[in-house]
C-alpha cells in the first residue's frame, strides 16, 4: 500500500465519521420528539407497543433477510459457481442474521394494554393472555420490563412505548400489596 492510499483510507475515514455526526446531530432531536409524543400517547391509551414506524421497518428487513436467505438455500449454484462463496460458510454467516431478526421481530409484535386490575399482552402467533397486578411476584426496574407472575410471565422491551408508564403502574401496585 503506497502513502497515497494510506492518506485516501485516512481520509475517507474522516469524512464518514463527520458524516455520520452530522446526520446523527441532526436526526436525533426528531427521534427524541418523536419518542416522547408515542410515550404520551401510550399513557392516555395505556398500551405497550413498538412504534409502528420502526415496527414496520423491522418487518421489511426481516422479509428481505428471509428472502435472501431462502435464495441463498434454494440456488446453491449461484452462491458456489457465480459469486465463488463457499457454500456452508455463506449459509452460517447469512442465517444468523436471519434468526435475530426474527427474534428481535418476535419480541416487537408483543403488545401489552392495561387497566386498573390486570395487563394484557398479546404475543405473536399466541392467544392474549391476562395477567393480574395482585399475581406479580417480581418485576425488573430497569432495562427491559420482566414481569413474573403466579400465572406465568412476559417481557417487554424497553424501546416499546409506554413501557416505563407501565413499570411505574406495577411498582405502585406492588407497593400498596406490601403494605
Amino acid at each position: 500500500m503506497t502513502a497515497l492510499e494510506i492518506i485516501l483510507n485516512i481520509l475517507s475515514m474522516i469524512l464518514i465519521a463527520l458524516s455520520a455526526t452530522m446526520i446523527i446531530n441532526h436526526l436525533y432531536p426528531k427521534f427524541k420528539k418523536l419518542e416522547k409524543e408515542t410515550e404520551e400517547e401510550a399513557k392516555q391509551y395505556r398500551y405497550v407497543e413498538m412504534n409502528k414506524t420502526i415496527k414496520n421497518a423491522f418487518i421489511i428487513m426481516a422479509i428481505i433477510t428471509n428472502l435472501i436467505g431462502i435464495i441463498i438455500f434454494i440456488f446453491p449454484n449461484l452462491i458456489t459457481n457465480i459469486l465463488g462463496f463457499n457454500y456452508t460458510a455463506t449459509i452460517i454467516v447469512w442465517w444468523l442474521p436471519v434468526l435475530f431478526d426474527n427474534v428481535i421481530l418476535y419480541f416487537m409484535l408483543t403488545k401489552a394494554t392495561y387497566n386498573d386490575k390486570e395487563i394484557i399482552v398479546k404475543k405473536a402467533l399466541s392467544k392474549s393472555k391476562i395477567y393480574k397486578y395482585e399475581d406479580i411476584i417480581s418485576y425488573s426496574e430497569s432495562r427491559n420490563l420482566r414481569v413474573k407472575t403466579k400465572t406465568g410471565n412476559f417481557t417487554l422491551l424497553n424501546a416499546m412505548s409506554g413501557t416505563n408508564t407501565l413499570r411505574q403502574i406495577i411498582k405502585s401496585k406492588s407497593i400498596k400489596q406490601i403494605r
